[in-house]
């Protein structure tokens, strides 16, 4: 299962361990393996303060800088 540290992905894996499957998932980072191993599902998120900030956030969420989703806090 490729991606399979995405929630369809995880998802899909557990379901072929319940079914007795052998079950080989990839992720793109160490950590995320390890909760495709775990069959525990997480959402990482990272927090950038201020609007100033705003684009330097957009462009992690499109350009992969992230693991997770991207906030941005307003004060």
């Amino acid at each position: 299962m490729s991606a399979a540290a995405g929630a369809p992905g995880l998802f899909a894996c557990q379901i072929g361990k319940n079914l007795g499957c052998q079950v080989i998932g990839i992720a793109l980072t160490a950590q995320l393996q390890q909760w495709v191993d775990e069959g525990k599902p997480h959402t990482p998120f990272q927090i950038s303060q201020g609007i100033e900030n705003t684009l330097v956030a957009y462009r992690q969420l499109l350009t992969g800088d992230n693991i997770g989703k991207v906030l941005v806090q307003l004060d």
